[in-house]
């Protein structure tokens, strides 16, 4: 048996060895629940904490405010067209991502539609790309002919001023003379038809309908966009991140053009929205930090900061809406794989702490100073030995939390002898597990580090 194993349990051992072994282990169990921590914390060392003193100032004193936890954003998302619905895929409570499909409307019609136009779009493709495909081509043809033209010209002319001169000799026939000017003359004219299909080509209309055809493939390309953006309405997706808080439809239900598909609500981030009067309204600014309880969280505390001042008051209570934005971070859920789930959750009753009241000095620690989950929050006081040096022990300080100022929290000790006073080390790091009388091996949180947290 270890040297630093509890001296009961080496007293007793005989003892457990010779019960049953299920009744052996259930003393054993019971006996470590009972153990003091005093017993854990000689045989494990003085445990590593870091240490920030308390500090004292005049600050506001807090007034809480009674309000509700509401979403960040909240929506009701609806269906753009008409039509059956095929799939419905989330239920109340689902925790969607943005861009997820919600449901599906039938798209039978729309799809052949669709079809359609981009057949005829790749028609038109195939006709427009032909026909400047075609062009020099065209181009080279009329160059052609009209090179062949010229030589057939020219060799007619001169035949032709052959036989003249001959005819002035007398050393041809008529009928030859009249043959080659004849030639001459229709060489002439199919010169002139070959350059004027040759400025047709290069300087008609053919650019223009080339650049019809172009307009053509356009306008059908517009025709399917339109096709695919009216398919696209006929997939509902979620356009944020949250949960379905309603559902208003299911598989089979015809639904019209408007009609609401679900509701959802976004609650990464919440807003307590409480009521106040317009003799404390003049004390509060937006961004101005403030703490926030709720009694049926685990956490029970949490810290925001004044978002939205709403400067309408109701007319028969006087008071003013202030919204007070909270980071609720999603964990992962114990019992589901791949699902969520948040502490503060829409309609939950708060109290926020506003700092509306008179000034007066207080106690203040940083907000990792404070342990929460426990019927009280508190503090770990740390109490140097008599030798001095960075080694103590610790004690803990049930306190009543105050304002948020800060990365500080105004305290207040349950107790008027817990002896809770200004410059007293109170630990910031490494509280989570820190037991009553436990030793501990401290240092002083720097400024950069306390930043950082």
């Amino acid at each position: 048996m270890p040297r630093n194993f509890p001296r009961v349990f080496r007293k007793y051992a005989p003892i457990f060895q010779s019960l049953p072994t299920g009744i052996a282990c259930a003393f054993v169990l019971a006996a470590f629940a009972l153990l003091p921590t005093t017993l854990w914390a000689q045989g494990g060392g003085p445990a590593p904490v870091r240490v920030a003193p308390v500090t004292e100032r005049v600050v506001s004193s807090g007034q809480p405010f009674v309000g509700t936890v509401t979403p960040a954003r909240k929506s009701v998302i609806g269906s753009a067209v008409s039509g059956r619905i095929v799939e419905f895929k989330h239920n109340e409570g689902d925790y969607v991502e943005e861009g997820e499909v919600l449901a599906q409307v039938l798209t039978g019609t729309i799809a052949i539609e669709l079809a359609h136009a981009e057949a005829e779009l790749r028609q038109r493709k195939e006709e427009f790309q032909e026909s400047v495909k075609s062009f020099p081509v065209e181009k080279e043809q009329a160059d052609a002919k009209l090179a062949a033209s010229k030589a057939g010209r020219d060799n007619a002319l001169s035949n032709f001023d052959r036989q003249q001169s001959l005819m002035a000799k007398k050393s041809t026939s008529q009928e030859a003379f009249d043959n080659a000017r004849s030639k001459a003359e229709e060489a002439e004219a199919m010169f002139l038809d070959a350059q004027a299909a040759r400025r047709l080509v290069f300087e008609g209309p053919r650019e223009q309908k080339i650049k019809q055809l172009q307009a053509k493939v356009d306008s059908q390309q517009e025709q399917v966009n339109l096709f695919q953006d009216r398919m696209k309405k006929y997939t509902i997706k979620a356009y944020f991140t949250g949960y379905v808080t309603a559902e208003f439809t299911e598989v089979g239900h015809w639904i019209r053009d408007g009609e609401s598909v679900v509701e959802m609500a976004e609650i990464d981030t919440v807003d307590i929205r409480v009521n106040v009067n317009e003799d404390s309204i003049a004390d509060l600014e937006v961004g101005e930090e403030v703490r926030v309880e709720v009694a049926s969280t685990k956490q029970k505390s949490f810290v925001g900061k004044i978002h939205a001042i709403v400067p309408q008051a109701d007319v028969r209570s006087r008071a003013f809406p202030v919204l007070v934005r909270v980071d609720n971070p999603k964990r992962p859920s114990r019992f589901k794989d791949g699902a969520v789930t948040h502490d503060l959750k829409s309609g939950m009753l708060a109290r926020a702490i506003l700092p509306v009241g008179k000034q007066k000095s207080s106690l203040l620690v940083s907000k990792d100073a404070v342990v929460l989950g426990g019927r009280t929050p508190m503090v770990y006081v740390v109490n140097p030995t008599a030798a001095g040096g960075d080694e103590g022990a610790v004690r803990p300080v049930p306190v009543e939390l105050g304002i948020a100022d800060g990365g500080e929290i105004q305290v207040s000790p349950v107790s008027p002898d817990a002896g809770l006073k200004a410059g007293d080390l109170v630990v910031v790091e490494g509280n989570e597990r820190l037991r009553p009388g436990q030793g501990v091996k401290f240092s002083l949180q720097t400024a950069r580090s306390s930043a950082a947290r």
